[in-house]
């Protein structure tokens, strides 16, 4: 797990907040990358999450 992800779900749990974090990541090493795609990569990611349980992080490489 991420140290984000670690520190934010820390945050959540001491705060007894109901709350839980569906993330998407995405890398891009070659420039220009173009920020839309960008944007709906990670969009996309996050949505795919929460779709399939929520709480969970996923990652896309772009250049791949």
């Amino acid at each position: 797990m991420g140290k984000i992800r670690r520190y934010l779900l820390d945050m959540t749990e001491k705060n007894n907040w109901p709350v839980t974090f569906s993330i998407g990541v995405v890398t891009c090493r070659r420039h220009p990358c173009n920020i839309d795609q960008f944007l709906k990569a990670a969009d996309d990611l996050m949505y795919s999450v929460k779709k399939s349980g929520k709480n969970m992080t996923r990652y896309k490489d772009l250049d791949a």
